[in-house]
């Protein structure tokens, strides 16, 4: 069984404390880390391997967008499978994320479970090598129901 290990950069430290006590009962989760802001995120990317990155867009310091691009620029040579959670739902701002590598979109507020749940799925993807296309196809959700699987 694969073990992930997450990071995850949102200022929220009550929904960190909420992913975190969700992710505990999970035994695919090897690590759990979390920052409070962009230029803590990509420290972080810098120093050590991460499958999957959790990030709000709006963070002090480096926001998400940032993020987003400097990882499609080769921040680190194996990128993490990136899940947006943010309160931002303008459709402009989710199609700019996904476009910039998210692979999901979440609005908040968000149910932990439901976020660790697609957070699995992500990973679980990803890794057993589906293609891209037929995973998109599986069930897609429109951004306005509070989850989108990007397409890219």
């Amino acid at each position: 069984m694969t073990k992930y290990r997450i990071l995850m950069a949102d200022g929220n430290l009550q929904f960190q404390t909420a992913v975190r006590d969700c992710l505990a009962a999970q035994e695919q989760v090897a690590q759990f880390e979390t920052v409070t802001d962009g230029q803590a995120a990509i420290d972080a990317l810098r120093a050590g391997h991460y499958d999957a990155l959790i990030t709000e867009l709006i963070m002090p310091r480096v926001d998400g967008f940032e993020l987003l691009e400097r990882l499609g620029n080769g921040l680190v040579e194996n990128p993490p499978a990136v899940m947006v959670v943010s309160a931002m739902r303008h459709e402009d701002m989710v199609r700019q994320a996904c476009a910039m590598g998210a692979k999901y979109f979440m609005v908040k507020p968000v149910d932990p479970e439901t976020l660790v749940k697609r957070m699995l799925d992500m990973l679980e993807n990803t890794y057993l090598g589906r293609s891209q296309s037929a995973w998109r196809q599986r069930s897609r959700k429109p951004w306005t129901k509070r989850l989108l699987r990007c397409s890219s």
